[in-house]
């Protein structure tokens, strides 16, 4: 939830009008859909995670009850590269937030 903050020191409250959207008629429904999703995204996101940690324990621990020599091991391997890539992801998807946070918006016609 930092990235609100970041919107908000980078753009003051021009952050908050662009989450209403670009047609005045729709900005109550709009702001609201778009707070909804700034509050619901670090659940969704916790959830993922879990849940990929999760698979990864089950199918350890399901192999290693099976077979206890060499089994494990590509399944150790697999989840490591689980873990780097679910890294990789949660780096980008908060570089990503923050990002969008961030940007200026081009007004074009506007200016």
């Amino acid at each position: 939830m930092l990235f609100n903050v970041y919107g908000l020191m980078t753009n003051g409250w021009g952050y908050l009008a662009h989450l209403a959207g670009p047609v005045w008629y729709l900005w109550p429904l709009m702001f609201l859909i778009e707070v909804i999703s700034l509050l619901v995204r670090p659940v969704t996101l916790a959830v993922r995670l879990m849940v990929n940690m999760a698979a990864d324990h089950l199918l350890l621990s399901l192999f290693l009850s099976l077979v206890a020599l060499l089994v494990p091991i590509p399944l150790m391997l697999l989840g490591c590269l689980v873990v780097l890539i679910q890294t990789l992801v949660f780096t980008m998807l908060t570089c990503i937030y923050i990002g969008l946070a961030t940007e200026h918006e081009a007004h074009g016609a506007h200016h």
